[in-house]
């Protein structure tokens, strides 16, 4: 429930009840505000087809990579990918092949992936700074994943992808707030999710966690951006039995 503030008008006709956003309302607003700048990333159009075909359960292979050969950047990511997965020593080059060795919940992923990395790359040094960090730990998480059989490498990408989303969409979108939040963090008593709650009333993964939701993104997705306490290691755990 909204907390009220009690205050006095500056005509002095008493007191008034000024509303406090709560931190949802503050999260919500931030991300109307963002999706409103006019670049902020978005999915193309074909794009979009794609992940509305594939959300839609069933679609032939066909009409599929009809759909995916329309976006060059996610024609490449596909092929890519595919072809890391492949063992026979002949190279993919067809998307149609490369789909059906996907599947279809990998193209989804891959496709969002390329969507934030297409935005975030080449933008100002610290932001891309961001990015390249994002994509190593992407890689890394994947490169763990395929050594899961029950864990989806590309879902596993895309987690690392979109772990720092909110710093990333903060830092390029807010920057003033942003230097505000590194500077407090200069304090040793600080750190960044601290400082962040301090400026902004959320953190990253607020914020984060928000914009994945309004991507439509699944919630394994979404629930990434929160991060997992270590398990509690009992204290006579390092001893050795006799």
């Amino acid at each position: 429930m909204a907390m009220l503030k009690t205050g006095r008008r500056n005509f002095g006709n008493g007191p008034s009840l000024v509303k406090v956003p709560t931190r949802e309302e503050r999260i919500a607003a931030c991300v109307q505000a963002l999706t409103n700048e006019p670049d902020f990333p978005a999915f193309s159009q074909h794009v979009q087809t794609v992940l509305t075909a594939v959300e839609g359960g069933e679609v032939p292979v066909r009409e599929l990579t009809g759909l995916i050969i329309r976006d060059y950047s996610l024609t490449l990511s596909l092929l890519r990918r595919a072809n890391s997965h492949n063992f026979s020593g002949r190279q993919i080059l067809s998307i149609a092949h490369a789909v059906v060795m996907l599947g279809t919940e990998a193209v989804r992923h891959i496709a969002t992936s390329q969507l934030i990395f297409d935005h975030f790359h080449n933008k100002a040094a610290g932001v891309r700074e961001l990015m390249m960090l994002s994509m190593l730990s992407a890689n890394h998480v994947r490169e763990i994943a395929v050594r899961f059989p029950d864990v989806k490498p590309e879902e596993a990408f895309l987690c690392g992808m979109v772990r720092n989303l909110g710093e990333m969409l903060i830092a390029y979108y807010r920057p003033r707030e942003y230097a505000k939040i590194l500077k407090l963090a200069e304090d040793p008593n600080r750190t960044l999710s601290n400082a962040s709650l301090e400026i902004l009333q959320y953190s990253f993964e607020d914020l984060g966690e928000a914009v994945i939701r309004f991507w439509g993104m699944p919630d394994r997705v979404a629930q990434c951006q929160r991060a997992t306490p270590p398990a509690r290691t009992p204290a006579n755990s390092d001893r050795k039995s006799v």
